[in-house]
């Protein structure tokens, strides 16, 4: 990584601050010994970190889709740093939790009602889980002015965890 603006390397090797604030060292880079956001690499160090310490806690990765880990009792679907679990028992769930705050620093925020711009809602009486997208169906609609010609039917997607 390039050195910041207003730092150098002085003669005995030691990162310096420059008396002009808007000095370039550019003969020199400084080697990172651990992950910067925003860097390139960064999304691919924490995939790797966080792919491993599901491993430990027995799960298995999809073959088909990396983001979607499977265990015997849960699946747990991740984007970036967002993670949803899916268990039969909210105890399994909550054991889940407790041992993932143990490897990562976390935030349980509780179940889900809007995940990735999906609307997502449960009926325990079904036992059903309905996911809709209205802000990019409305969006998509705008865009080919069908917003107010169009007629809209259900469109139900069949999917069963065992």
């Amino acid at each position: 990584m390039q050195l910041p603006q207003g730092f150098y390397v002085a003669p005995d090797h030691t990162l310096q601050q420059h008396s002009d604030p808007t000095y370039h060292d550019r003969s020199h880079f400084i080697k990172l010994k651990r992950n910067l956001y925003g860097c390139k690499q960064a999304a691919r160090n924490w995939f790797a970190h966080l792919k491993k310490g599901l491993i430990s806690l027995g799960f298995t990765p999809s073959k088909i889709d990396p983001c979607l880990y499977f265990r015997h009792d849960c699946i747990l679907a991740i984007y970036t740093d967002d993670c949803l679990i899916f268990a039969r028992e909210d105890n399994t769930i909550d054991d889940l939790i407790k041992a993932l705050s143990d490897i990562f620093l976390l935030q349980d925020q509780g179940d889900i009602q809007d995940y990735l711009g999906i609307r997502v809602s449960k009926d325990a009486i079904t036992k059903t889980i309905q996911m809709q997208q209205l802000g990019l169906i409305e969006s998509i609609l705008t865009d080919l002015n069908l917003l107010h010609d169009s007629k809209p039917k259900d469109t139900p997607s069949l999917g069963i965890l065992h």
